[in-house]
């Protein structure tokens, strides 16, 4: 049987609601994830729908790796070692520490 996402996204933020701060870090990532892919899906030419997407990556991604947080190591090392690709965490890293551009660039 196959889940579209809306459908997941649904499900994930009764959880969500159910679990509170309770809820799995893995979760929380997926969450995020999916309602950046899902505000893409919806409203892809609205100037907001890159904030979204960008706040969602930026958010589980860093989620991720909060967890696994025990010194001070970037976020781009601790990433690695557990297995988020360079690309995510680049983009990540644009994101979150360069300059914000409006519309297309």
């Amino acid at each position: 049987m196959k889940t579209d996402r809306s459908t997941v996204l649904r499900q994930l933020q009764l959880w969500e609601h159910r679990m509170g701060q309770e809820l799995p870090v893995a979760i929380v990532a997926t969450l995020a994830a999916l309602t950046g892919l899902e505000e893409i899906r919806l409203n892809r030419d609205k100037q907001g729908t890159m904030f979204c997407a960008s706040g969602a990556l930026v958010q589980a991604v860093g989620v991720i790796t909060e967890r696994y947080r025990e010194a001070n190591l970037p976020i781009h090392i601790l990433a690695a070692e557990i297995g988020i690709p360079d690309w995510v965490t680049n983009l990540r890293h644009q994101i979150a520490h360069g300059p914000c551009q409006v519309g297309n660039a």
